[in-house]
């Protein structure tokens, strides 16, 4: 594993479990 390679993925991997966690928060404001 390249450490370029390493930092790509870290970047999407880190996006992911925040859009989740915005859209969890999104839907408990709603309910």
């Amino acid at each position: 594993l390249n450490p370029k390679t390493g930092e790509k993925i870290a970047i999407p991997a880190k996006r992911v479990p925040a859009f989740t966690a915005g859209k969890m928060f999104k839907d408990r404001v709603q309910g």
